[in-house]
């Protein structure tokens, strides 16, 4: 495990090693946000910004900043006036 630890990785992985090295580094956030986690809710200031900071992490690993594919809907034509009554 050592070695997969410390060797520069590929640019290209095949599709499984890119979900082994995820998984990995998932695992490794979880470890360090259980370490610092209670020392957070007792008010640790340090440990609060740390934790955003893996927490800021994994959104980044699991692509949840990513721009969504929907456009936006917009409608060019004004709203119709409402009818009057006489």
């Amino acid at each position: 495990m050592t070695k997969q630890l410390t060797e520069p990785r590929r640019p290209h992985l095949a599709e499984d090693e890119r979900q082994t090295d995820l998984a990995l580094e998932l695992t490794r956030l979880d470890a360090f946000q259980a370490t610092h986690w209670p020392r957070a809710l007792r008010g640790d200031l340090k440990a609060r910004e740390l934790i955003l900071d893996l927490m800021d992490q994994r959104a980044r690993l699991l692509g949840l900043y990513q721009p969504t594919q929907e456009p936006l809907e917009s409608d060019p034509t004004p709203a119709a006036e409402p009818a009057t009554r006489h």
